[in-house]
């Protein structure tokens, strides 16, 4: 029963994440969103497929408790990792995030669109995302990959010692 719940709610909440109207607004200075672009639309497309066989594959590990995730993180994460990804190994994260013909400006741009998009739809309502790469202090990360997460995702980047047991810590205090 409680399995049934959650999977209703789930398909509740990727319904509404799924709708489009037009500008209006009302007394209480809510303004409803642009229409989404085709890249926009296409992201988000992706992101519910994906979503649904993730929550599937977790559902049938966990069968006897209650599962929240979120699909949106869980995409954004992937999605920035995938602008430091190169030949094979992008071919194979655009295939598994089901980006279809989405080139990665595209990509990262909806990113960016559903980003602001959240964060500003309802003046009331205070949304946060926060994302952050973390990597060994060892490795060095190409400068377009930082200004493009940066740019893009309002991503927070990293280089921090793996081997300080202070490292977990730190990570888990900046979540």
């Amino acid at each position: 029963m409680k399995r049934a719940h959650i999977v209703l709610i789930f398909i509740f909440a990727f319904i509404l994440a799924s709708c489009q109207s037009e500008i209006v607004s009302d007394v209480n200075g809510f303004t409803e969103p642009e229409p989404l672009s085709n890249a926009e639309k296409k992201l988000i497309q992706s992101g519910n497929q994906l979503s649904f066989e993730i929550f599937k594959s977790v559902t049938q590990a966990e069968t006897d408790k209650n599962i929240f995730i979120s699909p949106l993180s869980i995409s954004m994460a992937l999605g920035m990792t995938c602008n430091g990804a190169a030949g094979s190994t992008k071919d194979g994260m655009h295939i598994t995030l089901q980006f279809g013909n989405l080139t990665t400006p595209e990509i990262n741009q909806s990113y960016k669109s559903i980003i602001d998009l959240l964060t500003a739809l309802d003046p009331k309502v205070n949304i946060n995302l926060a994302n952050s790469i973390w990597a060994n202090k060892h490795y060095t990360f190409i400068p377009e990959f930082i200004q493009t997460n940066q740019d893009y995702f309002y991503a927070q980047i990293e280089n921090v010692d793996f081997g300080d047991p202070q490292t977990a810590d730190r990570i888990n205090e900046w979540v």
